[in-house]
């Protein structure tokens, strides 16, 4: 197995502070992303420096953008390119600032990672892979052409966490691989130790919430121990809990650079019994594993894939 080296992850986050020093010109081309004025909504502003008529987003995501992106800025309209998504531009309405608006959509997308993550109270996180678009019309996907440098806004009183830091107000993140993340923003306070950062959903039944408390910091703390390498980057956990009246117990995960995303579901996961507690057990357990063996080492060839 063969492991990345640290300096990839130094990387992974650039301009975080609270207020973001420089001006938004000193910023240069990003997408600035924040609530919008319309309730349930959020607004992404394409900051391109350069006027263009045409972008074409990294992500096609089974053009779901057409049934629920609004394209705010005149003149421009969503498209399809062959098996890609784009925007375009009417003949004299080029621009370098385009925005568009969208509501919290949690709907699942084929193949694709869903656009929002929501949590009980109102909080989100916001899948940055479907934001990144780049003008080149070439048939190439040249990671390095797309525009993937978010800024980030939070509402008063709202938190941030992005790639293992915990900000207030705004920030700026760069994505160095193309791969996306998921953005949190809400008023949740971070569950954080040396290992890790984690949100749980606080509309979980409380003895989810308190075993969270205590399992994740113990989990990953016991996995660099036990591994005897610790992780050169601070991973995020994102819980989120569906209060549905569906009986038993559901429960998943999935996991992205530097992060994992688990999320439980059923009235079954209402009664502290050793069967939940079992499978709340393996559920983190094994989500967490990923970390190392996944993320920090990984498989020069899938036919090591049975360790």
């Amino acid at each position: 197995m063969r492991g990345p080296g640290t300096s990839l992850w130094a990387l992974l986050v650039v301009g975080l502070a609270a207020g973001c020093a420089g001006s938004p010109d000193e910023l240069g081309p990003r997408i600035v992303l924040e609530r919008a004025e319309r309730a349930g909504h959020w607004r992404a502003t394409y900051e391109l420096g350069d006027a263009t008529g045409l972008l074409r987003f990294q992500r096609p995501a089974a053009f779901y953008r057409e049934d629920v992106w609004e394209i705010r800025t005149p003149g421009w309209r969503l498209d399809r390119a062959g098996d890609d998504q784009t925007l375009v531009a009417e003949p004299g309405s080029e621009s370098s600032r385009i925005v568009v608006e969208f509501p919290v959509h949690t709907d699942f997308i084929p193949k694709e990672y869903e656009l929002f993550l929501a949590f009980t109270d109102g909080s989100v996180a916001i899948y940055s892979g479907h934001l990144y678009v780049t003008s080149s019309t070439a048939e190439s996907s040249d990671e390095e052409e797309f525009l993937r440098r978010v800024e980030l806004i939070a509402g008063a009183g709202q938190t941030l966490v992005v790639q293992g830091e915990v900000v207030e107000g705004r920030t700026v993140w760069t994505d160095p691989h193309g791969d996306g993340t998921y953005f949190y923003v809400g008023r949740i306070r971070p569950l954080e130790t040396e290992e890790m950062v984690a949100i749980v959903d606080p509309g979980a039944p409380g003895w989810l919430v308190e075993r969270m408390n205590d399992l994740l910091p113990q989990m990953f703390a016991m996995y660099a121990e036990s591994f005897g390498e610790p992780l050169p980057w601070k991973p995020v956990v994102l819980f989120g809990f569906q209060d549905t009246q569906v009986s038993g117990l559901s429960s998943g995960g999935g996991t992205l650079t530097g992060l994992v995303q688990m999320s439980a579901a059923g009235s079954g996961w209402h009664e502290a019994t050793p069967e939940t507690a079992e499978q709340l057990l393996y559920l983190v357990a094994h989500e967490a594993a990923h970390f190392w063996n996944g993320q920090l080492h990984a498989y020069e060839d899938m036919a090591d894939s049975w360790m």
